[in-house]
């Protein structure tokens, strides 16, 4: 078994137990290759947002607007020339979040998780 370690998972701990947490790569999902971008597909120079969640404790006090700031911070850092990230369609909370923050939605694919009721997928980007 070959172990990899690559610095990825962040977590946003509150005082006492954790905030929030998301994933950042530089690796997209399979079907955002169907999506129409902002950017061309370099992906040494493109971050990808994965799993983004807050805890129920803490919404609503702009941690997911923070860890967005911290992504982006990161990403300008390392020169990239944006994020990109999907959500779930109908998931209009976390859609207003991305809005607010500077990202425009690109489009609508499927990311191929069907069998577990999820059939589309907003695509969303940010050009830094």
């Amino acid at each position: 078994m070959d172990i990899h370690i690559r610095k990825a998972l962040y977590v946003a701990r509150g005082v006492e137990k954790t905030a929030g947490t998301f994933i950042l790569k530089h690796e997209p999902e399979e079907g955002y290759k169907n999506g129409k971008w902002l950017t061309e597909n370099d992906y040494r120079y493109i971050y990808v947002i994965y799993t983004l969640a807050v805890h129920p404790d803490f919404l609503k006090c702009g941690v997911g607007t923070e860890i967005l700031r911290f992504a982006e911070h990161t990403a300008r850092k390392e020169r990239c020339v944006s994020i990109r990230l999907d959500v779930v369609k109908g998931n209009i909370p976390a859609e207003r979040l991305y809005q607010k923050c500077g990202y425009q939605l690109t489009g609508t694919v499927s990311l191929g998780y069907e069998a577990y009721g999820l059939f589309w997928y907003h695509l969303y980007e940010k050009v830094l």
